[in-house]
């Protein structure tokens, strides 16, 4: 099966990123932007999955979609933002029927000082290619290389799911 993650500048971000503006989704700012990339993953993939902001939940989500909850236990407090941000939606359409049980949620800790915003962890790519229902004959694509961080995750999940499958 094929399935992609994808790691979008969040929707009012785009300055963050420099304003990468690629063809066809233009300025990240933009709720279509968003919505072309939805439409991609949809029509492109079996299963896929997202992350997003909280705050843009309302504008992007469609029906069919599932929402997941990665919670971050260390989130900084910013000034005069009540309550904090501790809390990242994914959403996602898993490839086929999840084998074991998967939770919606994961608490873990973000990646930090990769010099690059955003970059996610081993953990956290684990979880989602178990939401997915990945298995390790997929071919998972990551739409948005950005530090790398999760094609590596990709990679290390790949391995350590074959080093499994050997002893089992």
């Amino acid at each position: 099966m094929k399935l992609a993650y994808a790691d979008p500048p969040y929707l009012g971000q785009c300055a963050r990123y420099g304003h990468d503006h690629r063809e066809p989704y233009g300025c990240w700012d933009r709720v279509e932007a968003h919505t072309l990339l939805l439409d991609h993953l949809e029509t492109t993939y079996d299963g896929w999955a997202m992350s997003a902001s909280s705050s843009s939940l309302h504008a992007i989500l469609r029906e069919g979609v599932r929402v997941a909850a990665w919670c971050k236990p260390n989130a900084s407090a910013k000034p005069n933002v009540r309550p904090t941000y501790a809390w990242e939606p994914v959403l996602f359409v898993p490839a086929r029927r999840l084998p074991l049980i998967v939770n919606d949620w994961l608490v873990s800790t973000p990646v930090m000082w990769t010099g690059f915003h955003g970059a996610k962890s081993v953990v956290f790519m684990g979880w989602v290619l178990q939401l997915l229902g990945a298995e390790p004959d997929d071919e998972v694509v990551d739409l948005f290389h950005g530090s790398g961080a999760a094609s590596r995750a990709i990679d290390v999940w790949r391995q350590s799911r074959s080093l499994w499958d050997a002893v089992s």
